[in-house]
């Protein structure tokens, strides 16, 4: 049946032998989606930063982008599971605090930095670039990620914790999508 497909398929994803390749999948999957959405918004919403036709490099870029971020990812919460074993709120809440400011900095300087460059836009354009979208965005990120991540390690059941935070994934990467492209003067 479809269904015991679907979970020898989900079995086999999730473990530790195809870990990285799923979260490679994944990252990269949800970007484009993302960038697809954030597309539409801006076609819906019209105004100077309206496109005419789905730019699909755009959406390869950010693709790529998922695709390469979500290496250092998969290792970044590997070695904090390693360092910080268990699931004490204390513990969590390290994990927290640690994820938003090491992990959170450093894939919002790459995301800000990279995505200028693949446009084919200077280092220092990149780096205006980067310099400008940064602090916003890492802005919002520390408002929302450390409450989800409350909420996922908290309250919700486990068999819940992977479909809400692929699905706030989903909603993050529209938002960044939308936010790096707002600027006429980026996009492509």
């Amino acid at each position: 049946s479809w269904q015991l497909a679907a979970k020898r398929l989900l079995a086999a994803a999730y473990s530790p032998r195809y870990l990285l390749a799923t979260n490679c999948a994944t990252a990269g999957s949800l970007f484009v989606l993302a960038d697809c959405a954030a597309q539409r918004i801006e076609t819906l919403a019209g105004g100077s930063s309206a496109i005419r036709a789905h730019d699909w490099r755009r959406s390869g870029r950010l693709g790529l982008i998922g695709l390469i971020g979500a290496v250092p990812a998969h290792y970044w919460y590997l070695a904090l599971d390693r360092r910080l074993p268990g699931r004490t709120p204390g513990t969590m809440l390290a994990k927290i605090l640690l994820d938003q400011a090491v992990f959170g900095v450093c894939f919002n300087l790459a995301f800000f930095t990279a995505l200028p460059l693949m446009e084919g836009r200077s280092w220092r354009d990149s780096l205006s670039y980067c310099r400008d979208k940064f602090p916003t965005a890492l802005a919002v990120e520390a408002c929302v990620w450390p409450a989800a991540q409350a909420v996922n390690f908290y309250w919700l059941p486990t068999r819940l914790r992977l479909f809400f935070v692929t699905g706030l994934a989903a909603v993050w990467d529209v938002f960044l999508s939308w936010y790096s492209h707002r600027s006429p003067s980026i996009e492509a």
